[in-house]
């Protein structure tokens, strides 16, 4: 199969097929005038779909995004298909996630470094140009191997938010979507690419999704498992219109982050994993305050090489497009020179710094406490009120009967909840 370009005069041909996009196939090509070999990324223009990807990636410039070579459109059968012509990276984090776990080995903690700290660069490159990925996972960052380098693909999802239009809530692959998404919230943020970068990070760690729900429903539930039932207050920043109450959905109390992963993983990546996966969206890390993290202290030394024993890519190179309008305290901490010391952890987020002084019966700073990782006593049981005999089975019965009842409230607001016709 060759695809011309009669505007260039460039010819490409499909060498294999490497795999399906959100909204395309992607093929392995190879340009016939240079021998050059790219990705093709063929797709079909569906007029009742508003397809923006060739827009955005026009604008892209960054390392650890993927770069647009050339573009052009052809007519199958009277039906349209735009190609883009892209860079050619042979792996993806999820393959090369896959291969350790079917050979039962951990990844080397330098790779999830070395890609974490790419994927949160490239994240905040594209928020600072005010585009949104929409559907972050591991089959969308590209991995070479052989020099250590990430770039983020797929931009058919993505979008330029603007603040006050709404945007469909039904977006994002479901074990990365934010709970701002699954809640139904049209208004949200740039912010929901960084919960799936939190969760891509503790995939990394355990093997499989940290949030693995079959479905809309049962995918929020896994997550308040995991991280607690919500409170009010960050019920309401995660759906600003919504009228129902959290008190409606099942209880669960928070665990303790470090009980889900292998022994073997850092308690400073536990760390940084909670400061990404925060209901509150204005309270998940920034990218960049990410990047100053003391889980990545061991990237600025400068005699460190990739397990293949090749150096590693650039990674502190940045622009000033990419430091525009953050903070001094933390450019000065991004360069190799001013590492943070690793057995401190750092809590940029001014909102945590604040949290972290209030009382600890505050209810966020519980959970927030119950993320680190350090030793606990444990928890104390609490005394029951002494209860007569013949009135304990209409307690339990009363007491099922709630649980029943919540659990219902619970999945028909899932039901009530519809798509809307934004994009």
């Amino acid at each position: 199969m060759t695809f011309p370009n009669r505007s260039t005069q460039k010819v490409y041909r499909a060498l294999s097929a490497a795999g399906k996009g959100t909204f395309g196939t992607v093929y392995k090509a190879m340009i016939i005038n240079t021998q050059e070999i790219v990705a093709i990324k063929k797709v079909l223009q569906d007029p009742k779909y508003k397809n923006r990807e060739l827009s955005i990636t026009k604008i892209l410039d960054h390392i650890n995004v993927v770069r647009l070579k050339d573009s052009f459109y052809t007519t199958e059968s009277e039906k349209v298909y735009l190609h883009l012509v892209l860079d050619y990276i042979p792996e993806t984090v999820s393959h090369f996630s896959k291969t350790f776990k079917k050979n039962q080995k951990a990844i080397p903690l330098l790779w999830i470094k070395v890609f974490m700290f790419q994927l949160l660069r490239a994240i905040n490159y594209l928020h600072q140009i005010g585009v949104c990925h929409r559907d972050i996972k591991p089959q969308n960052l590209l991995i070479d191997p052989s020099t250590g380098i990430l770039k983020i693909c797929d931009f058919g999802s993505a979008k330029i938010l603007i603040q006050g239009e709404p945007n469909i809530a039904y977006i994002c692959s479901r074990h990365y979507r934010a709970p701002e998404l699954i809640l139904g919230e049209s208004n949200y943020t740039t912010d929901i690419d960084l919960w799936s970068c939190g969760c891509i990070f503790a995939e990394l760690f355990i093997g499989k999704p940290i949030f693995p729900g079959e479905n809309r429903s049962t995918q929020f539930l896994e997550i308040i498992r995991v991280l607690g039932t919500p409170t009010d207050l960050e019920f309401k920043q995660m759906n600003s219109s919504s009228t129902t109450s959290i008190t409606q959905f099942p209880h669960f109390e928070p665990k303790n982050l470090s009980s889900i992963f292998p022994d073997s993983t850092p308690p400073e990546a536990i760390d940084l994993i909670s400061n990404l996966l925060k209901y509150s969206p204005s309270d998940r890390i920034r990218p960049l305050e990410a990047c100053t993290h003391p889980f990545f202290s061991e990237l600025r030394n400068k005699n460190l090489v990739l397990p293949s024993g090749m150096p590693l890519p650039p990674l502190f190179d940045f622009s000033e497009q990419e430091l525009s309008g953050i903070p001094q305290n933390v450019v000065d901490l991004l360069v190799p020179q001013k590492s943070i010391p690793s057995n401190n952890f750092f809590f940029l987020s001014r909102k945590n710094e604040e949290q972290s002084k209030n009382s600890t019966n505050n209810e966020k700073d519980i959970r927030a406490n119950s993320f680190q990782s350090s030793e606990r006593s444990p928890p104390q049981q609490q005394t029951n009120p002494v209860i007569q005999t013949n009135n304990i089975s209409i307690r339990i019965s009363n007491q099922e009967k709630s649980k029943k009842k919540k659990k219902r409230r619970f999945f028909s607001f899932f039901r009530r909840k519809k798509s809307s016709n934004v994009n």
